[in-house]
């Protein structure tokens, strides 16, 4: 198992801007979508789950848009969708695909919300709360992924934040923009990874509801 991380600027290759979760939270999104422009990124990808939690859909949506930010549908997203069928946030959701495969500078990148294989909505975990890699997750998911046919995966759901070599399968999760903290820098064809801390706080390597209290809580439900 390989981390790939950067420290400091990206070299002269193609940057991909990352970002996942953004749960209606457009400050978060906006301060990414900053970062991502100053720092050159030629393509932006969205990892799903736009909606959800927060109250701020529709900015969220006209800043993707303006950016032209790549995204796949998130289980909030299809949540949103069914209780809210007749608004033009809903329709916009529903014209996401579920995943988005593409070629670029020579890579084939794989874009799903959670996972591409078994357990539909159960997310790819590695981290255990304190932000350190399960030797065991790590054995399973490189099981799991194995017959993915893709060089380099990028997932969402988990609120979890890493990049790492699953044996031939690199898998790239940026984290949530307002729960992590968190986007990401992908560069290729070298597939080195960096991370941005977003408005100011530190980036936090695994969130969820169950160890975060002290935090004011959003409206409840899976991530």
């Amino acid at each position: 198992m390989v981390e790939w991380t950067g420290n400091g600027a990206c070299g002269l290759q193609m940057l991909i801007g990352l970002i996942a979760d953004i749960h209606a939270r457009p400050a978060a999104l906006a301060d990414a979508l900053k970062q991502f422009r100053q720092r050159g990124a030629e393509q932006l990808l969205c990892a799903g789950d736009i909606a959800g939690y927060f109250d701020e859909l529709q900015p969220c949506i006209e800043l993707l848009t303006i950016h032209q930010v790549r995204c796949v549908q998130g289980n909030h997203d299809r949540d949103f969708i069914r209780r809210h069928p007749d608004c033009s946030a809903a329709d916009w959701l529903a014209a996401l695909p579920l995943r988005h495969e593409m070629q670029l500078d020579g890579q084939h990148l794989l874009l799903i919300h959670d996972a591409p294989v078994e357990r539909p909505g159960a997310g790819i975990r590695l981290l255990d709360r304190s932000g350190r890699f399960s030797e065991q997750a790590c054995a399973d998911w490189t099981r799991r992924l194995s017959a993915v046919k893709a060089d380099v995966l990028i997932v969402g759901h988990s609120h979890q934040v890493f990049a790492v070599d699953l044996g031939r399968l690199r898998v790239i999760n940026p984290g949530s923009c307002p729960f992590n903290h968190s986007a990401a820098l992908l560069e290729l064809p070298s597939g080195r990874v960096e991370f941005l801390s977003l408005e100011g706080q530190p980036l936090r390597r695994s969130w969820n509801f169950s160890h975060s209290l002290g935090q004011q809580r959003p409206n409840t439900g899976a991530p």
